[in-house]
């Protein structure tokens, strides 16, 4: 959200959000594309 965000840069919003995503991603026993560890 705008207040929430208020003073962070776009691409620092971009990469939190990216962040509670993926930690979302996990809660639900997932795991990001992009995380393919043996």
């Amino acid at each position: 959200g705008a207040s929430f965000h208020q003073g962070l840069s776009k691409k620092q919003e971009v990469g939190i959000r990216a962040e509670l995503e993926a930690l979302g991603i996990w809660s639900f026993g997932y795991k990001p594309t992009l995380d393919h560890h043996p």
